[in-house]
């Protein structure tokens, strides 16, 4: 199979590529998936060498070696996809972590505006994931990834099913996105602010639910607009699973004054028990379930992350990072709010080291940064000292945190959001700053790596050359991560605004092309991503890698809903999955399943599922978000 691959490069190279020109200087990938017997195979890159046009030049180019390929007697039966991946020379390759890829990836949509926080979901249900763009000063767009021409397009425009996710006039700033009703498809939050924080805005938030064809903001509907709660002073947006049912809520943090009641956090969900909801037709009632689920306090909040970080059973706890304002009478006190495992919290911040009351909270993300199976967190603050709080039982068993952040990142930066993934695929993590600059003051983003020494000791964290997305002159407002074009590398995506109007970028890492990885996709019972659950992979050389399907992170921010893991030369052997409900199904993975993503159905997902014949025991390969082999356990 390989050498007829060779030769079919050689072929094209020594023909159509002549009549390019003699200047060479680029080199591209491409991706085959080939059918070999029952299997699907990924041959191994191929660089084709390209000369220096422009990117339509490439794509035509690259078509026309798609149409030849596939037109070919010898080779053309055996191809199943064929995706063109990235330009990989020292010609355009930057020298730290990450390349610009804008210029190539978004040259046919128009980002320049001030932009807020992104999500990453899919919102026309194709099987592949979107990002929501959350525009202050004009439209919000949702980029959808072409794959026929390799570049993004804005599926939000007039007169399409995602008009109405424009919401020109909101001023948005956050977005999330999850399934609230057990439909399997995830509605959208969208939290709008165009007055000052301490008055209600004049344009509600939105939540938007698929309906008739086509997205409709549920607090719009008569039923909905009787309960007067769309108007709050919100700031970020998340989403828990309180009770392990599958089913979600909004948590929105608000930026409130301490005197105003009424602009406490808030807590949306469906309410289970009105007569009045239709799910099969999309009508939801909604309700408020911050007070009884003790989240209605008053803060100036940020940034929120949700995960099982103190529970073993799954339950998902909060974390939610406090700015602070005398003004508005509130204290910069961090929150981490417990779940008590009957579907309400208590704030125990203060009792475990992590409310930092004297600083400006902005981002958090949860990882696990020594290998020990318990999450920690990355709280960063504006304008003053970062934190990295290790978690870790006490000599009488009970949790409690370390500020272990030393030397650069405990600097202070004006950091807008974090983002904590493996980005090299190395089997170690980074962590992204990205902050926002000021006129006059340029702040450029930093990116630090943290080496895990196992669990007896500290991770080791260093700056590293972050490579084209450092933006000296970035006003940095979100950053997520996604793997664009599944090659198995995630890629970064950086936002701007608040001050001053700058396009998104895009950035992606070269270097981790050779290294092993494995991506795990989690489901509920409904079939939607099932955020707030945990993955853990066990390696061959005795690491134990553990993240959670985001549901919120950053500021403002939700990532792809997909553990991802780098493993550098290692290769994983056993992946044990929980779910926020606390059941868990473990995996052992055989050779075949590294470099691939893997999908798991909640085990009752039969049970509320029919519509597919599918089990809860069915394992899926995917490659490209489409499903190439179904193997029963």
């Amino acid at each position: 199979m390989i050498d007829l691959l060779s030769r079919a490069k050689e072929w094209y190279c020594n023909g159509t590529f002549k009549s390019v020109g003699a200047l060479f200087t680029q080199l591209w990938s491409i991706h085959i998936f080939l059918r070999e017997g029952d299997a699907i195979k990924q041959v191994p890159l191929l660089f084709v060498v390209m000369s220096g046009k422009s990117v339509s030049d490439y794509v035509a180019i690259l078509q026309r070696f798609k149409n030849n390929m596939l037109n070919n007697p010898v080779v053309g039966h055996l191809i199943m996809d064929f995706e063109f991946g990235a330009v990989i020379t020292d010609a355009v390759h930057s020298k730290g972590m990450f390349t610009k890829w804008s210029d190539v990836w978004l040259e046919d949509v128009d980002t320049y505006q001030k932009n807020g926080g992104m999500a990453v979901t899919d919102v026309d249900n194709d099987g592949n994931f979107d990002i929501i763009v959350a525009g202050f000063n004009g439209p919000n767009m949702v980029l959808k990834f072409d794959r026929s021409s390799g570049t993004f397009r804005n599926i939000a425009t007039n007169d399409s099913p995602y008009d109405a996710l424009r919401d020109e006039w909101g001023q948005t700033t956050s977005v999330a996105a999850c399934d609230i009703d057990g439909d399997g498809r995830e509605e959208i939050y969208m939290i709008n602010v165009n007055r000052e924080h301490d008055s209600l805005t004049s344009h509600p938030d939105k939540l938007f639910k698929w309906r008739n064809g086509k997205y409709n903001d549920l607090f719009a509907d008569e039923i909905n607009i009787k309960l007067g709660f769309q108007h709050f002073m919100s700031r970020s947006v998340a989403c828990v699973d309180r009770y392990g049912i599958g089913k979600y809520g909004f948590i929105v943090s608000t930026y409130a004054n301490n005197d105003q009641d009424m602009l406490k956090f808030v807590l949306i969900e469906m309410d289970e028990y009105s007569e009045y909801n239709d799910i099969e037709k999309g009508f939801i009632v909604l309700k408020d379930s911050s007070e009884e689920s003790g989240l209605d306090k008053i803060a100036t909040g940020m940034g929120i992350a949700v995960g099982p970080l103190l529970n073993t059973d799954g339950k998902s706890d909060i974390v939610v990072a406090n700015e602070g304002n005398s003004l508005l009478k509130n204290g910069a006190h961090n929150f981490l709010f417990h779940n008590l495992g009957n579907g309400s919290f208590v704030n125990i911040a203060g009792q475990l080291g992590v409310s930092d009351e004297n600083e400006a909270g902005r981002g958090v993300v949860l990882a696990d940064f020594n290998d020990d199976g318990l999450f920690d967190i990355v709280c960063v603050n504006w304008n003053g000292p970062s934190r990295l709080y290790l978690q870790k039982n006490d000599q009488d068993g009970h949790r409690q945190f370390e500020d272990v952040s030393k030397a650069e990142f405990s600097d202070n930066y004006r950091v807008n959001s974090v983002v904590v993934a493996d980005f090299n695929n190395d089997g170690q993590l980074e962590i992204l700053f990205n902050n926002l600059g000021e006129d006059g003051h340029p702040q450029s983003n930093v990116l630090f790596t943290a080496t895990s020494r196992g669990v007896a000791h500290h991770p080791f964290v260093r700056i590293i050359d972050i490579g084209d997305a450092e933006e000296i002159d970035g006003y940095g407002t979100g950053a997520v991560y996604v793997d664009v074009d599944d090659d198995g590398v995630l890629d970064l995506l950086l936002s701007h605004g608040q001050s001053q109007s700058q396009p998104v970028d895009i950035y992606r890492s070269l270097s981790g092309q050779a290294n092993n990885y494995l991506r795990v996709s989690v489901l509920t019972k409904f079939g939607a991503p099932a955020r707030g659950s945990s993955v853990k992979v066990l390696t061959k050389l005795g690491r134990s890698l553990h993240q959670v399907i985001d549901g919120g992170s950053g500021f403002s921010c939700q990532m792809e809903p997909v553990a991802h893991f780098g493993l550098g030369s290692d290769v994983p052997i056993k992946i044990i999955i929980q779910w926020t409900d606390g059941k868990q199904f473990v995996w052992l993975p055989s050779e075949k399943d590294i470099n691939t993503t893997l999908l798991f159905y909640h085990p009752l997902y039969d049970m509320y599922h029919t519509v597919m014949n599918t089990t809860s025991t069915t394992l899926r390969t995917t490659y490209n978000n489409k499903t190439h082999t179904h193997r029963e356990l």
